[in-house]
């Protein structure tokens, strides 16, 4: 397994492979569009009641619960914590999100990291003829 990491100041000088160069190309896009746009009211309703269904199906399997219970517990929270969390989320607005994003993310000082077997895959060999 290789790992390819680059600031996002690296951009001009480096090599990579195409399918690499638009998929990077793509997601700084996407960040440069919603911090100008905003996600779309659509996006955020999916979103957060994607990610809440989530949260209630781990609450709904025991070992998932015990892991919250858990850590919970080490971090002196409580599931009225997680309770109020989820409330809080589902309550941001477009606004409130789009605020966050453009105070936290800032695109040239992302770096972009690719894990994976980057190695081009031999072709197949054809097979044998048979007598």
């Amino acid at each position: 397994m290789s790992v390819s990491r680059r600031s996002a100041a690296d951009g001009a000088g480096s090599s990579l492979d195409p399918i690499e160069a638009r998929l990077e190309a793509a997601f700084k896009e996407e960040i440069a569009r919603v911090l100008k746009d905003r996600f779309e009211a659509k996006e955020i309703a999916e979103a957060k009641s994607g990610w809440l269904q989530s949260r209630q199906v781990n609450r709904a399997q025991d070992a998932a619960l015990a892991r919250t219970l858990a850590t919970d517990l080490y971090i002196q929270r409580t599931l009225s914590w997680d309770a109020a969390m989820e409330k809080k989320v589902e309550a941001l607005t477009a606004e409130q999100i789009l605020a966050a994003m453009r105070k936290y993310l800032d695109p040239a000082r992302m770096t972009i990291v690719k894990a994976g077997d980057f190695a081009k895959p031999a072709p197949a060999a054809a097979p044998a003829a048979k007598p």
